[in-house]
């Protein structure tokens, strides 16, 4: 190998550590309420700039905490350089066993990719990796990508109905997730199609891939191929584990099982990117990826799309880091049940483990209405909720804490604009169920753009506006540890809610 090129390769090595430790910091950072709060940094930066708060919105952030956040950044930094080093002794192992493995398997194979290079070569080194043997191995079948993009759709529409795609959307744009109306299924589509490196259909063992990826020239798309196969292989040995975007009752429980699952692939896909740096030539120029498909698509959906693949392959390699890869298969006895559990993977693996609560009510129907949406957010969503009018620290300790949560929407006169949603959530503490309450005020007065008024705070920590315009009712229950929020234009609508689903219900 060249000088240059074993250069290049070193870089990029490093550039694989560099991110795979990035995420850990992220996962940190993202939600995380441990005993010590530390460091700030949104797990959309980089994507999209966020709405902010303006001057004196309670719990904003001013300069005079500046240098106290970069102290709790430099403490956690300290407190994390054993660890990582560590860790990077353990990668560091695990890239020359492989290494060694590999170069004995095909000599003409990835060493310099020119000779003989195909996706199936990938098969025996991402079983390698995985310590899991294909029964059978996938068939590649090469196809446009106009057909790719189709296989993608007709796989989500065969696991969303058109009614729960709209239910989602529009729901979205009730909660204050979304801002404008958008296709459900053209958006994850879209998503699935720039960050997959393939399709894999179970029912076939077919890994379809765009024919005209050019995998030898570009190791971003190699990457993902790999994460592909991957993610084709778990299939194999725990068919259907994490495959459904959505949930009709729980999304929470959805976005984490696949978080997980992808998070695995993905885990994969680093410790093959470590060990191909160090046996190819990475001086040649790669082509950007394409970001048209992410940018078209609402910005709360882009970060739900991408949690899996960066919190998740955090957790999987926090859940592998003693004894390798092959740990992960024990997480598919119990796969995480909430993204509290993966932003968290210390509650995941206490005794007792973590266990969401339940919302339960004993009916549903009010005024004979019939909720088109009624399902969970979970605190990596209402994290994003949160950050898109309050400071981020404040949407982090806002957020975590979560025990569960239950929204309603029920259609009204006006469109989305006259829904009326019933949201109830359930805290671990008061002190959680008083923080998210403070956020959740903040949220739904910037939102309609009503002035706070001292009227509106009740004794007990509650808020009530009863605006011509807008009837808001955030209720803390009777233990102090759940909070209601009720949202409707007629106040007529929301007695009926309160009457209909009581905090005690």
């Amino acid at each position: 190998m060249r000088p240059i090129t074993l250069l290049h390769s070193l870089l990029l090595v490093a550039s694989l550590a560099g991110s795979w430790a990035y995420a850990r910091y992220q996962r940190h950072l993202t939600g995380v309420k441990m005993a010590d709060r530390n460091g700030i940094s949104g797990f959309g930066s980089g994507i999209e700039a966020e709405t902010s708060a303006p001057e004196g919105t309670p719990g904003a952030v001013g300069e005079s905490d500046d240098l106290t956040l970069v102290k709790k950044n430099l403490a956690f930094f300290k407190e994390q350089v054993e660890l990582l080093r560590k860790e990077n002794e353990n990668l560091s192992a695990s890239v020359r066993k492989l290494s060694e493995q590999l170069s004995t398997t095909d000599a003409d194979g990835p060493a310099g990719q020119s000779a003989g290079f195909s996706p199936e070569s990938l098969v025996r080194e991402v079983e390698l990796i995985r310590e899991l043997k294909f029964d059978p191995a996938p068939k590649f079948v090469r196809v446009p990508v106009t057909e790719l993009e189709a296989k993608i759709r007709t796989a989500l529409r065969a696991r969303i109905t058109d009614e729960q795609a709209a239910a989602h959307g529009r729901a979205a744009l009730a909660l204050g997730l979304a801002y404008e109306e958008f296709d459900f299924i053209d958006a994850l589509t879209g998503l699935t199609l720039e960050q997959a490196g393939g399709y894999y259909e179970a029912s076939t063992n077919e890994l379809f891939i765009d024919e005209a990826a050019e995998f030898e020239k570009r190791p971003d798309l190699k990457g993902k191929l790999v994460k592909e196969i991957a993610f084709a292989l778990l299939q194999q040995h725990h068919p259907g584990v994490g495959i459904d975007p959505v949930h009709s009752l729980n999304d929470d429980q959805a976005v984490a099982a696949r978080a997980f699952v992808l998070g695995d692939a993905v885990s994969t896909k680093i410790h093959y990117g470590m060990v191909d740096a160090l046996n190819s030539d990475f001086s040649r120029s790669q082509a950007p990826m394409s970001q048209t498909a992410f940018s078209a698509a609402p910005l709360y959906l882009r970060q739900m799309f991408l949690f899996p693949y960066m919190m998740g392959s955090s957790f999987a390699q926090e859940m592998s880091q003693n004894d390798g890869p092959k740990s992960l298969n024990k997480v598919f006895d119990r796969i995480p049940s909430s993204t509290a559990e993966v932003l968290h993977p210390e509650i995941y693996t206490a005794t007792p483990p973590f266990l969401a609560a339940t919302v339960n009510h004993e009916e549903v129907y009010v005024r004979d209405t019939a909720p088109y949406a009624d399902n969970v957010l979970g605190e990596f969503a209402i994290y994003l909720l949160l950050k898109s009018r309050v400071a981020e620290e404040q949407a982090f300790e806002a957020a975590s804490g979560w025990l569960g949560d239950r929204y309603l929407c029920y259609p009204g006169a006006d469109g989305v604009k006259g829904d009326h949603v019933h949201w109830r959530t359930l805290w671990q503490s008061e002190k959680d169920a008083a923080e998210f309450i403070k956020a959740a005020q903040t949220i739904w007065l910037h939102r309609y753009a009503i002035p706070w008024n001292a009227r509106y705070e009740q004794p007990d920590g509650s808020t009530i506006v009863n605006d011509p315009t807008r009837q808001l009712r955030l209720r803390l229950g009777p233990d102090k540890k759940s909070v209601t929020l009720v949202d409707s234009p007629d106040s007529g609508w929301a007695d009926a809610l309160e009457a209909a689903l009581p905090p005690d219900s």
